[in-house]
């Protein structure tokens, strides 16, 4: 498999700049998938489906009918570039990431050599300070020259410079000439410059995993800048040079949900035990485990990501990470199994069940930890990802998370995402044996409730339409109540499509009561009185604002607009009827 190529072509840099200033203002546009960048991500298009300026979607489904856009008409000198590649053109657009603008890793879908497509880069204007990570590696990309990247692989952007870096990007249908080319290329020795990454930091996180002792004297600094001050003494003493520096730049990658380009991975699983994954980055040839120091922190907030901020609070686990292979993941965890799955619509009463659950001690609740849902989509970032391998790396990360977090925990319950309905075959051929339900409420009032506080999910363009089994035209082209509307039949659609022995549904007019009756017995819980007691106890409080009484809302949640009504009860009223049907 072709990773990178770089292409027998040199354009001339001050004829691509002149053409490049012919761009307006008002023909760049940001980017349509907000949820994959930080800062500012925008394009004009050179040639699109249906021949608009604005359009920079690229039209996976083969269908669309491409045209020059007015924007080419004016430039000569791209249109030169443009001929001097003998096939089928697609979309073809200036991309521009501006400075202390961040793309973060990702992948598309349909864009590599060997299936037919291929996108080139040829870039316009950069600057020593733009990072382009490809699998893993950091490439050097130089003005004027012409770059294969196979944007399969997950690949991720930072420009942390004072000037904008923009790229010519092309889409292409493989042809002959495209395979002479690359044979060419080949022959000729055209390789795409890699940059060597710095090293000393990745080597001292590594060795902290394995050295406790380490680890207890930075966590026992609670001061910042002192912590970070010791970090670096005790790096030397080891014969690694890194400075404050450093470790502040890694700091703000983590943050953006970056990996290091250089990684040593720990391969030994009791040096993770007070370790927690934190997220999954999904690569080839295998996903990176990135592990967050838990210690003690009990997971009794309302969602993980809650639990993992209170955990990584100090300045120890502010920054220092460990990362391993899913393999290293599931020795550590190989005798664990999920006691129940919980799958939901949103909005009807999710948090509230597994608060409940969370009362009991001997019940380790994990909510919708991003890692497991890093893996369970694994497939949109791995096409070639085969189902037997992709249970594999669900069953050890669920394994990993499911780890107790003290003695008494005897049973580990997982609430997912309510997009994870997707996968659930996925999640019950990894787990046969695990019973599972799935929440749900009238879709009239969750969808009523999404307009009036919406999830970031709930807004077109925030997520990757791919997550809701729905579109990019979907994304551009509707609006959030329509976007919203298809939202929740998909998540709907799919809970009926694959309902079976192992499931209950559950209307969320049967909670707060539920959950000490039909779901605790379904998941084979048998509560004592006092049980019983703590967990209704808990439902008098908010579900995820622990500290104010709430009881259950029953606040009506109504469409306003009639029109909405009537679209919304023809759309999702025949799904729900079917929902209450598999409940009863």
């Amino acid at each position: 498999m072709f990773t990178t190529l770089k292409l027998p072509f040199q354009f001339d840099v001050h004829r691509l700049k002149a053409d490049l200033a012919q761009v307006q203002p008002d023909e760049w546009v940001l980017h349509h998938n907000r949820v994959d960048y930080d800062g500012g991500w925008s394009g004009a298009a050179l040639r699109s489906a249906g021949g608009a300026t604005r359009n920079l979607i690229l039209d996976s489904g083969q269908t669309a009918d491409y045209a020059d856009t007015p924007l080419l008409d004016r430039c000569h000198y791209f249109r030169e570039v443009l001929a001097a590649f003998d096939c089928q053109l697609k979309s073809v657009r200036l991309l521009s990431l501006a400075p202390q603008s961040f793309i973060k890793e990702h992948t598309d879908r349909e864009l590599q050599y060997e299936d037919g497509e291929l996108r080139i880069h040829i870039p316009i204007q950069t600057n020593p300070r733009v990072e382009f990570y490809s699998n893993g590696e950091r490439l050097l990309l130089e003005e004027g020259s012409t770059y294969y990247l196979n944007a399969n692989l997950p690949h991720r952007v930072s420009n942390r410079g004072a000037s904008e870096r923009v790229h010519l990007v092309i889409d292409a249908k493989v042809t002959p000439w495209v395979d002479a080319l690359f044979q060419r290329s080949l022959a000729e020795n055209w390789s795409v410059p890699r940059v060597a990454a710095e090293e000393e930091f990745e080597k001292f996180q590594a060795l902290l995993l394995r050295e406790p002792a380490l680890q207890a004297k930075l966590r026992a600094i609670s001061n910042p800048d002192e912590c970070f001050t010791t970090a670096c003494q005790l790096g030397r003493e080891y014969g690694l040079q890194f400075d404050k520096a450093d470790i502040h730049a890694a700091k703000l990658a983590l943050n953006r949900g970056e990996v290091p380009g250089t990684i040593e991975l720990e391969s030994s699983a009791e040096s993770l035990r007070d370790w927690v994954p934190a997220r999954v980055h999904v690569r080839e040839p295998e996903p990176i485990v990135e592990w967050a120091h838990f210690g003690n922190q009990p997971f009794t907030q309302p969602f993980f990501e809650q639990t993992l901020s209170a955990a990584t609070a100090s300045p120890f686990a502010s920054v220092f990470r460990g990362y391993s292979t899913l393999p290293t993941a599931a020795d550590s965890a190989r005798d664990v199994e999920p006691h129940g799955f919980i799958f939901h619509m949103t909005r009807c009463g999710s948090t509230l069940l597994t608060q409940m659950l969370a009362t009991l001690p001997e019940n380790l609740v994990v909510a919708e930890a991003p890692a497991i849902d890093h893996v369970a989509q694994a497939d949109l970032k791995l096409a070639s990802l085969s189902t037997e391998q992709h249970m594999h790396w669900l069953r050890a990360i669920v394994r990993a998370m499911g780890r107790p977090r003290n003695s008494s925990q005897s049973r580990f319950f997982v609430k997912l995402h309510a997009w994870n309905i997707h996968q659930l075959p996925l999640f019950r051929a990894a787990f046969p044996a695990t019973p599972w339900i799935f929440l749900y409420r009238d879709p009239l009032e969750v969808l009523a409730s999404q307009l009036m506080e919406p999830g970031n999910y709930s807004v077109p363009g925030m997520v990757d339409p791919r997550t809701l089994q729905l579109t990019a035209a979907d994304a551009v082209l509707t609006d959030r109540f329509g976007w919203c509307s298809k939202m929740l039949a998909r998540i709907c659609e799919s809970a009926v499509r694959f309902h079976d022995t192992k499931a209950l549904f559950v209307n969320y007019t049967a909670l707060p009561e539920a959950a000490c009756s039909e779901v605790a017995k379904h998941f084979g819980l048998h509560l004592s009185d006092d049980e019983a007691e703590k967990m209704r106890a808990r439902a008098q409080f908010h579900s995820k604002t622990p500290f104010y009484w709430a009881g259950k809302d029953e606040r009506p949640k109504v469409l306003k607009d009639e029109a909405q009504r009537q679209k919304a009860t023809e759309l999702l009223g025949p799904i729900y009827q079917e929902l209450k049907a598999l409940s009863s």
